[in-house]
């Protein structure tokens, strides 16, 4: 036996998949305590209800309704989000499209701190909003983040807390939390470009050392991870001290849950369709027992006025990016005195050097912002476009495609009426943008081979 309540995560095996009681037998003289966990995962930006005609299910404003009747019935409830409340990033999305993302994602944010939330495990959707933003929206939102194997380094320190510890009527319950490993650009978004590199440290390690410091003094442990369920799995069997893990990613909806080693693993809806239930009984005489099922969320749930409000603040919210974004593109004429015409104009003559280019590591400079969903802030577009803040220089993907990027007139200066003007780049016009901030590591003639091209 773990832990005096060991026969909590034994009579997890009935669980969530149906309603039942937690114990039947009576309680005359018997003292009881009770535990309910509440969660969500995977909301994934959705502000309102599906579309489905029959039954449309999901809406912030019910899933705050749902959440506040559950928690009028038990106020000491657990409620707890087990990431990717921010919804994909597009690929190759005009400008308004990543805003409107960004959006979203806040909104989905700020309702869940007013919603009482908890705790909040970062999902790699939610890591590419930027890590620095993302701490902070969660601490304007009341939130703790909770990160048992996420790390920032130099100086390395957690992402968010560790561990948490919570006493309950059942005793404290510690709560540890696992990532799913990002990919190289969900990682490349999370750090920003230039934030302090982001340590996805291996969870099975992370977890045994967590858990040897929470599992003398803990009641209970829940382990909350945001991942594939078979990814969970399989580091749920490596570990022991776990009482029970909930799991919320891309899987379907909740499953009965599955037996790993002596504890038991639930999955979790998503899009906010549902809000998982768990209620623990522990009796003093050694008994324990368990009820659960997913609450769903659909129009009879009512709605939440003040959630609504903020959720229909989206179209004022994105309308003021996008009004930033375009006052920082002032138009104001070149030096040069000329205006810019887009590379296929200047490919039309420069066929060789053209060629080159699209060979070259600047063709992607507008993408690699894409990868981060960088590409709707000003301050970048000075050197991952060109003649951005110019009289016709670059606006945004949609309206000048040929603009994107560090093209030919980002080094040779605007391309109107060139015939006859020497416009070789000097080392200073690339170490405008490749400045000790921005390329600590840029080594010039390291790199002039990588963009050299034919002479005219």
């Amino acid at each position: 036996m773990r832990n005096a309540l060991h026969p909590i995560a034994v009579a997890l095996a009935a669980a969530v998949a149906c309603e039942m009681p937690p114990d039947t037998r009576p309680d005359v003289g018997v003292a009881t305590a009770d535990l309910t966990v509440l969660w969500t995962g995977a909301i994934e930006g959705e502000l309102y209800p599906c579309s489905c005609p029959h039954t449309p299910y999901g809406g912030l404003a019910r899933l705050a309704s749902v959440i506040e009747t559950e928690l009028a019935a038990d106020p000491s409830a657990l409620l707890i989000d087990l990431g990717d409340f921010a919804g994909d990033p597009i690929e190759g999305a005009v400008v308004d499209e990543m805003i409107a993302r960004r959006e979203r994602a806040w909104i989905t944010l700020e309702t869940l701190g007013m919603m009482s939330y908890r705790a909040l495990v970062p999902g790699e959707r939610d890591l590419t909003l930027g890590v620095d933003r993302l701490q902070d929206a969660a601490r304007e939102a009341g939130i703790d983040l909770l990160s048992t194997n996420l790390w920032r380094g130099e100086p390395a320190e957690p992402l968010g807390l560790t561990e948490m510890t919570i006493d309950t009527d059942v005793g404290p319950v510690a709560l540890l939390s696992i990532t799913a490993p990002p990919d190289p650009d969900q990682v490349a978004a999370a750090e920003q470009g230039h934030g302090r590199p982001l340590d996805v440290l291996e969870p099975v390690p992370a977890l045994r050392l967590a858990l040897r410091s929470v599992t003398p003094r803990a009641a209970l442990v829940l382990l909350l991870a945001h991942g594939p369920t078979t990814w969970a799995r399989d580091v749920l069997a490596q570990v022991e001290g776990v009482d029970l893990c909930i799991v919320a990613h891309d899987d379907d909806d909740p499953a009965i849950p599955m037996e790993v080693g002596d504890s038991y693993l639930v999955t979790t809806g998503r899009r906010g369709h549902a809000l998982g239930r768990l209620r623990l009984r522990v009796r003093s005489d050694g008994g324990a027992g368990i009820g659960g099922a997913a609450v769903e969320v659909v129009a009879e749930s009512g709605e939440d006025p003040e959630v609504a409000a903020v959720v229909e603040t989206i179209g004022r919210r994105q309308e003021d990016a996008q009004r930033a974004l375009d006052e920082a593109n002032v138009g104001a004429p070149h030096p040069s005195g000329y205006e810019y015409v887009g590379f296929s104009r200047c490919g039309s003559c420069h066929g060789d050097q053209a060629s080159a280019w699209y060979a070259s590591p600047h063709i992607d400079a507008f993408h690699a912002l894409q990868q981060i969903g960088w590409h709707v802030e000003p301050e970048c577009f000075e050197c991952h476009t060109t003649g951005f803040g110019f009289a016709g220089g670059f606006v945004d993907r949609q309206l000048t495609p040929t603009l994107a990027g560090v093209t030919c007139e980002a080094c040779h200066g605007p391309g109107e009426e060139c015939e006859g003007r020497d416009r070789a780049p000097v080392e200073d016009t690339c170490r405008g943008c490749h400045t000790a901030d921005t390329a600590p590591a840029f080594d010039y003639e390291a790199s002039l081979p990588l963009v050299r091209h034919p002479m005219f």
